[in-house]
């Protein structure tokens, strides 16, 4: 426990040297721009708990010397003028890590890992954060990581209620939220009863409609758009610097390699997540900037396990669960 939390804060203090929040105060007067404008969670969340942080600890900020990695991060935060909810949003994002450290390992557990896998690819996951995040970052895509890892947890539970209620939330910090829809829609599509699976997939769905369409009303008058698209930024990035273009199929190469080798021997449940990697690989194309991998932060909680190696357990939970599966199927 000791070692991990140590571990996490570590790994805190590194993600913060890459980060820049500098587009937080916007959210909290009402100028961010969309698509930006949408991720309301962090923002509500620390003016909800301003009066909840105490007054010694914003002094102590705002008097410490600017040039430490923590200092930095509470003024690119607005720490000047929102000092309170700057320091919210640093104790949500530390939180937001040591949670998916944590919940990562249960799914770990619950999908048949060893111990020590279980032990050691949260942490190592968790690490990837940093050089993902370098030239692009900010301040809810570790507490995205988080509620995403903590959505599949629920996912393949079947806590269809604590499922329900992590997407609505997760919708709240981060419109791709809806990839955990289709993890469901993959994974489940033949193994629920059609009728349950056709409910409880039309349920997300009418989640997504409701949380969308509450952020798009309040945030209508802001600049921007729903969505920005970035494909010609792509195509003339990588027709001057033809080098960028080499290292980002290397870097994807590399990254599709490894998810697929000894891809059998890989949880089910996580091959069929995988697809949202898929997604993800389009939409960087599509709508990310060259060179912000950081979108692939969304799924790091499916690929980042499958880019290990993997054996199966005998006894797994998954792998009873397949073969009552495969029982049904046959009678």
């Amino acid at each position: 426990m000791i070692l991990i939390l140590a571990i996490s804060i570590g790994i805190f203090f590194a993600y913060l040297s890459t980060a820049n929040f500098d587009e937080f105060p916007s959210m909290l007067d009402g100028t961010a721009v969309r698509p930006a404008a949408y991720r309301i969670l962090l923002p509500t969340l620390a003016e909800a708990s301003r009066n909840l942080v105490p007054a010694q600890m914003v002094a102590r900020f705002e008097a410490a010397p600017r040039g430490t990695v923590l200092v930095e991060a509470f003024h690119n935060l607005g720490g000047g003028t929102y000092p309170a909810q700057a320091i919210v949003v640093l104790v949500l994002i530390l939180t937001s890590l040591i949670g998916f450290v944590f919940v990562e390992k249960k799914l770990l557990q619950e999908l048949g890992y060893r111990p020590e896998e279980q032990a050691v690819l949260p942490l190592v996951i968790a690490v990837f954060t940093v050089p993902l995040s370098i030239y692009f970052s900010y301040f809810y895509d570790l507490p995205q990581v988080f509620l995403f890892a903590l959505s599949l947890l629920f996912l393949y539970r079947r806590d269809w209620l604590a499922y329900m209620i992590t997407l609505a939330v997760a919708l709240l910090n981060k419109e791709t939220s809806i990839l955990a829809v289709v993890v469901f829609g993959v994974y489940y599509f033949s193994r629920l009863p059609r009728r349950n699976y056709l409910l409880l997939l039309g349920v997300q769905l009418g989640i997504f409609i409701a949380v969308r369409s509450f952020i798009s009303s309040m945030v209508s008058d802001q600049p921007g758009q729903p969505i920005f698209w970035t494909i010609k930024d792509h195509i003339q990035q990588y027709t001057k610097y033809p080098s960028t273009f080499i290292f980002t199929l290397v870097f994807l190469g590399i990254i599709l390699f490894l998810v697929f080798r000894n891809w059998q021997a890989k949880p089910v449940f996580l091959r069929s997540a995988s697809a949202v990697f898929v997604l993800m690989l389009i939409l960087f194309f599509a709508a990310g900037m060259p060179m912000e991998f950081r979108v692939f932060l969304d799924v790091l909680p499916v690929f980042g396990v499958l880019l290990f190696p993997h054996r199966k357990a005998a006894g797994s939970t998954e792998e009873q669960g397949e073969k009552q599966l495969s029982t049904l199927h046959v009678q």
